[in-house]
């Protein structure tokens, strides 16, 4: 009795003794004929615990097409990158990078000019059960037909290739707008100054600093991404959410790929497995979400064992209540976005000739108390007119129609962090109020 050996790929019980041999990125020679092999295999009975193929829409048992040696390249890409997937699903991991022999096997099928579709890792190729969790009930969310669903029929749109986990309408909506008409004004790549990347690596510190490479980030309140430039800068495997449409500005200045992802998400109700992330990091968005104090418990439940958890928080300031900035943030923060922004805009060309005029002079506490604009003269002088216009813009739109905002003292965030459980807590004032940073200890008990 003879046998028929099988393709390694597809599983096709077919005669490849006569295949051409094809130096391929999976497989380099898939049979070589040899004398006196034989030509049958013997007891050849159909496997019923054989795994149904997940590239194919009916499964294992699907009316093979013709033999064709790319079909087999590319289904062991495919099902390589699948196996990873999965791996990463059972335990929980959120890596965003293909192991090594998949990062390699994409990068020789590139090379060859073989597509390559469920090896780069965007928002449509990677497995959804490896990546989001329903944030109602934690369940696995699966992709269909443009929604990620949950086995509890809970279901999420992806728009734009970015999965929205909140209503089309939310109290962060004016932080959306202004992040997306000023998307690019924050970023240090368009300033020319690390303004950002100073701000977040005091945060962050100089030790962990060092270590952001290859480490898993969750950022909190991305906004267009001025702190998302600077850890995909340093390395990091960056998973960026906000609770408005900024989602949009971060995904068109920084692409969701290999290293990065974008989700719009409430802190709140985050749509990941607890204790995933090395660092979180919420940098100018707590005080503006109902209950820091709430917000910050949520954050550090995304922490691992031995992570870290960044944030900072607005002070109290006598400064804050003697402008008259308090008197238009009631009426602004309720009017529709399109009109606060034209008001704002307006307010600044009125005023920044004003404030450019007396920065250097004894008047200028006297304006800054009268007049509702921020401005950068003193704090970023190197900016130029056009920079400093466009940070006025958005500076001011964000503090006169912010919908909540709460200060703390720095001996009231420290407690908030002592109560949770957190190890070298550094907590000082500094940037724009309180920051502060925190370890879990690295064994803590993990909490679902």
């Amino acid at each position: 009795m003879s046998w028929i050996p099988t393709c390694s790929s597809c599983h096709a019980d077919r005669d490849l003794r006569k295949a051409t041999v094809v130096e391929s990125p999976s497989v380099r020679t898939l049979w070589r004929a040899r004398p006196g092999l034989p030509s049958a295999r013997p007891h050849q009975t159909p496997n019923p615990f054989r795994r149904r193929d997940p590239f194919s829409p009916s499964g294992a048992d699907a009316v093979e097409p013709p033999f064709d040696m790319d079909v087999c390249v590319k289904k062991t890409a495919h099902r390589a990158a699948f196996r990873a997937e999965t791996r990463s699903a059972e335990a929980g991991d959120l890596h965003l990078t293909v192991p090594r022999r998949g990062r390699d096997l994409g990068t020789r099928m590139a090379q060859s000019g073989i597509d390559q579709p469920h090896v780069e890792r965007t928002f449509e190729s990677v497995s959804s059960e490896s990546v989001w969790r329903c944030p109602k009930d934690g369940s696995a969310l699966f992709a269909r037909q443009g929604h990620l669903i949950c086995r509890g029929a809970h279901q999420f749109p992806v728009v734009n290739g970015i999965p929205r986990f909140v209503p089309a309408r939310t109290y962060a909506d004016h932080f959306g707008e202004q992040w997306k008409r000023y998307r690019r004004t924050q970023l240090d790549s368009y300033t020319g100054f690390p303004i950002s990347r100073d701000r977040l690596h005091r945060c962050i510190g100089d030790r962990l600093w060092k270590t952001l490479a290859g480490r898993d980030v969750l950022e909190c309140g991305c906004g267009a991404g001025r702190f998302t430039e600077v850890l995909l800068d340093e390395g990091a495997r960056v998973t960026s959410i906000d609770l408005s449409e900024a989602v949009d500005a971060n995904a068109e200045n920084f692409p969701p790929g290999l290293l990065h992802r974008v989700a719009q998400a409430d802190i709140l109700a985050l749509p990941f497995a607890a204790q995933q992330f090395d660092i979180v990091a919420c940098i100018g968005v707590i005080q503006h979400t109902p209950s820091p104090e709430q917000t910050i418990e949520h954050l550090y439940r995304q922490v691992r064992p031995g992570g870290w958890l960044i944030i900072d928080h607005y002070t109290y300031e006598v400064g804050w209540y003697t402008k008259t900035a308090p008197l238009f943030r009631p009426v602004l923060k309720r009017l529709p976005t399109s009109v606060s922004i034209r008001f704002t805009e307006r307010l600044v060309d009125l005023m920044l000739p004003l404030h450019k005029r007396v920065a250097g002079s004894h008047f200028r506490s006297v304006v800054f108390r009268l007049s509702p604009v921020l401005t950068h003269y003193r704090t970023h002088p190197a900016l130029n007119d056009d920079l400093q216009r466009q940070w006025a813009l958005l500076d001011t739109h964000d503090s006169l129609t912010d919908y909540f905002k709460h200060f703390r003292t720095r001996g009231q965030v420290r407690r908030v962090l002592e109560r949770l459980g957190l190890e070298e807590i550094w907590c000082e004032y500094g940037g724009n109020g309180v920051e502060a940073r925190g370890r879990r200890p690295a064994n803590a008990a993990r909490c679902d």
